[in-house]
């Protein structure tokens, strides 16, 4: 992927890394290595991985989707805030079904 950190990049103050890492064809490189992986080492636990790898896949393109809203070089017209509401409210819908016990890191919304 060639994920450098970097401070500042396309005028917002969030790092290219994070923007590399959010594309979906990351996304897949990423999540295929839970699999690839937990199957090389417990290939007894590799439907697990695989349904590990399904939710990360879903929640990170959930958050992929807001953090692509809420990092524009522009002002947001109300359009973009209602479809930014939108994806925040599924993402964090998504995440408390998938996760109940558990509290989303303050960094991600």
């Amino acid at each position: 992927m060639q994920v450098k950190r970097q401070a500042y990049l396309g005028k917002s103050f969030v790092g290219n890394h994070v923007h590399k890492c959010l594309k979906e064809e990351n996304i897949a490189i990423i999540t295929t290595a839970i699999v690839e992986t937990t199957t090389k080492l417990c290939p007894s636990l590799k439907e697990e991985a695989e349904e590990v790898a399904a939710s990360y896949r879903t929640l990170l393109n959930l958050y992929g989707r807001c953090h692509r809203a809420f990092n524009l070089k522009h002002f947001m017209t109300d359009e973009d805030i209602s479809q930014l509401d939108h994806d925040i409210k599924a993402y964090l819908i998504f995440f408390r079904e998938k996760w109940p016990t558990e509290t989303n890191p303050l960094n991600f919304i």
